[in-house]
């Protein structure tokens, strides 16, 4: 097939347009912020037998002063045994009655409901990901998979106080998570 010189030198151009038309937005894949490493902990049942291995991450590490604000953050914990769901759940709903008034809770109710809708058992080795964006909401990530995305950055402070609040699941885990 013999094609003129004029129409090989568009086909470059075709490519480049479709290759922009067509491919995903860099910028939506990347919308996450760089977050560094400020603390990790090891959460263990009895003192003895190890449960996870917990991580925050936040943009800097000044930002753990103000990590109950509506800053960027994420929170990633490694499971070393395998727990039902429903002790999650029931974990998460005690800590959130202890770090929210009754009507902070009303008023995310249907939002927690929803994200423990997303749950499941988890296995040794499973990883769950709490990550908080500003403007975007508290997105669920188990073993490196969206689940779903929470919007409200009342929702990330309340669900965030479970291990970081006034009141978190255990002070020696908060503190260390802070990096202290």
């Amino acid at each position: 097939m013999n094609i003129p010189a004029r129409r090989l030198l568009l086909i470059p151009s075709l490519i480049l347009l479709a290759i922009m038309f067509f491919a995903p937005d860099a910028r939506s894949q990347d919308a996450a912020p760089k977050l560094e490493r400020v603390g990790t902990s090891v959460f263990r049942a009895g003192k003895v037998i190890k449960v996870m291995e917990a991580s925050l991450y936040l943009a800097n590490r000044a930002d753990a002063a103000k990590v109950m604000t509506d800053v960027p953050k994420r929170l990633t914990f490694t499971y070393t045994r395998d727990i039902a769901s429903k002790r999650f759940i029931d974990s998460a709903n005690g800590a959130l009655k202890d770090n929210c008034t009754a009507a902070e809770l009303a008023a995310i109710k249907d939002r927690v409901e929803k994200l423990h809708g997303m749950y499941a058992d988890v296995k040794k080795g499973d990883t769950y990901e709490y990550l908080y964006v500003p403007g975007k909401g508290t997105t669920l990530l188990v073993n490196k998979q969206v689940k779903g995305t929470i919007p409200g950055a009342d929702f990330a402070k309340a669900y965030f106080s479970i291990w970081l609040g006034a009141k978190p699941v255990t002070e020696k885990l908060k503190r260390e998570l802070l990096g202290g």
